[in-house]
């Protein structure tokens, strides 16, 4: 029981959960993804930055092409990270990238670019 414990926490760390699939994905599994990136386009009324990864199995960076240009929120952007970025900013990350936002180097790396200009928007708004 303990080496099979010590083989799953392993395994999670290199690759995404088993749910997820690998890419590339059957056509009806890719047109569901596509639908919800769309639905949230349409519903989403915040400002932020999304950041989507380059190797992640849940979806493919191209599926969020048309997300900014849909999304009805002003200030609303995503960020396609590369396979290398991600590696230069996730000291962690193996196979896959969903460690990538709890590690101290992403925060670091996007803070003063990404973070800090749009946290400087929503203080100008409050003190209006």
């Amino acid at each position: 029981m303990r080496a099979t414990s010590r083989r799953r926490s392993n395994t999670s760390r290199k690759c995404a959960p088993t749910c997820h699939g690998k890419l590339p994905h059957s056509t009806e599994t890719r047109q569901r993804r596509l639908g919800e990136i769309g639905r949230l386009a349409q519903r989403a009324r915040f400002a932020g930055v999304i950041f989507v990864y380059e190797g992640d199995s849940y979806y493919s960076t191209t599926d969020w092409v048309g997300f900014a240009r849909d999304a009805g929120a002003v200030g609303l952007r995503v960020e396609r990270l590369d396979r290398d970025r991600v590696l230069q900013v996730c000291a962690r990350c193996g196979r896959d990238s969903h460690g990538a936002v709890w590690d101290t180097g992403f925060g670091d790396a996007f803070y003063d670019s990404h973070l800090r200009p749009l946290l400087e928007r929503v203080r100008e708004r409050v003190r209006s």
